[in-house]
């Protein structure tokens, strides 16, 4: 037996036999992502088109409807920060902070912090998306 590094082997690692089906494999996908698209290039496009019924076809029913929205803490954020903790080795986020506040978290890269500021608010979000649903049902709804 021989000894390479700290460790006794057998025989030595086959390393160039690894590094061959790395590339080959590599080679492969990028081979397949590059010709992969061109099966559909003879495929026309058209564009979808709605089915509509004719007004006189179309039939009614009585329907009841219950519209439920969250009105928690959650949904007044204004803003959210998530950052990376040095300390607990995890990301953090946090909500109605300033975009100073979320600048001064950052890390180097791949941890930089990221800023989102809701504009509006979700709550008010929220509201305008359940009067628009109002706004679909008719009368007798």
């Amino acid at each position: 037996m021989k000894k390479y590094g700290y460790r006794y082997f057998a025989r030595p690692p086959k390393a160039k036999i690894f590094k061959f089906f790395t590339a080959a494999n590599a080679f492969l996908l990028i081979l397949q992502m590059s010709f992969g698209g061109l099966l559909f290039l003879g495929l026309p496009l058209r564009p979808a088109q709605a089915v509509v019924a004719p007004p006189n076809n179309l039939c009614y029913s009585d329907l009841d409807v219950m519209l439920v929205m969250d009105r928690s803490g959650s949904m007044a954020d204004t803003s959210r920060c998530i950052w990376w903790n040095t300390i607990k080795n995890k990301w953090e986020t946090e909500y109605n902070k300033t975009y100073s506040y979320c600048l001064y978290r950052n890390q180097p890269s791949p941890h930089q912090s990221k800023f989102t500021v809701y504009n509006p608010t979700k709550f008010v979000s929220a509201k305008s998306a359940g009067n628009y649903f109002l706004s679909l049902l008719g009368a007798q709804d």
